[in-house]
């Protein structure tokens, strides 16, 4: 494969995590379902646009070569497209496939951020105590 090539499938593959990583920083900005649309239709895009090059360069090489019949091998790259075909056709599944570890280490990390924010002490994660908002106090923890 060439390096274009290989660098949009390498793209398609850090779609999901970047898009979590922008869902973890900013949750109003990206909701789920937008995140979701996003990581189907440009993973699928991705892939595409991937083999799209990957058999533009095939064709291209097959098409500048010298020196009399180019090889057999040479021949079924350029012209057999079955994974070009499967791509189209099924590659809306490579994003949920892609995401699915990373949505896992996601909702693990919100678990523990969840828990330490409900357990741990407030002022140090920067809320507000009851105090502060204007709560009442409970008496048993009244000074």
């Amino acid at each position: 494969m060439n390096k274009l090539s290989d660098f949009l499938v390498e793209t398609a593959a850090l779609l999901p995590p970047a898009l979590l990583l922008l869902r973890w920083t900013s949750p109003r900005r990206l909701p789920w379902w937008l995140m979701a649309v996003i990581t189907v239709f440009g993973v699928w895009g991705l892939t595409w646009l991937s083999e799209a090059v990957y058999y533009h360069h095939a064709m291209q090489l097959l098409n500048e070569f010298k020196g009399g019949n180019p090889p057999r091998e040479m021949i079924d790259d350029a012209t057999t497209d079955s994974a070009f075909s499967f791509v189209c056709l099924y590659g809306f599944g490579y994003g949920p496939v892609l995401a699915l570890p990373w949505l896992l280490l996601y909702a693990g990390a919100a678990m523990i951020a969840g828990r330490s924010r409900r357990n741990g002490p407030r002022q140090l994660m920067g809320q507000p105590g009851p105090v502060e908002r204007g709560g009442v106090v409970p008496p048993a923890i009244a000074p």
